[in-house]
């Protein structure tokens, strides 16, 4: 059985651990780092991606495309240079089933520039991450 972070945290802390609340404090904010660069950044989705490989597979079959790279990044998008752009953001994401409130936050994001890595990057060091 999973249990959510927050409540190992506050178990942890009720039992005076502070070893393992510091052990799990650290994973909790190394977790929300990778969540913050993938989904507010430019950073790299492969591990969200490897969940659904056999619907990108479909994808590409449906869409004809030859290969699917993150419109961000700079040096794949390079190699398809003659090719035409097709954004399959959305189909992507709708693998996942996405409850309402998710896809919202989704919308959000997609709809506007994502925050460059070098400045997610110093976001969490100015909060001392």
């Amino acid at each position: 059985m999973h249990i959510p972070m927050d409540k190992a945290i506050k178990e942890a802390e009720a039992a005076g651990d502070k070893e393992l609340v510091k052990e799990l404090k650290s994973e909790l904010w190394a977790h929300r780092k990778l969540v913050h660069k993938q989904g507010l950044s430019t950073g790299p989705v492969d591990d969200i991606l490897e969940h659904i490989k056999d619907a990108i597979l479909e994808i590409k079959r449906k869409e004809k495309l030859t290969a699917i790279v993150c419109k961000w990044d700079k040096n794949g998008m390079s190699q398809h240079k003659s090719s035409e752009l097709v954004d399959v953001t959305l189909l992507l994401v709708a693998e996942f089933d996405p409850d309402k409130k998710a896809l919202q936050k989704v919308w959000a994001t997609y709809q506007g520039d994502p925050i460059p890595l070098w400045k997610m990057k110093a976001i969490h060091a100015a909060r001392g991450h």
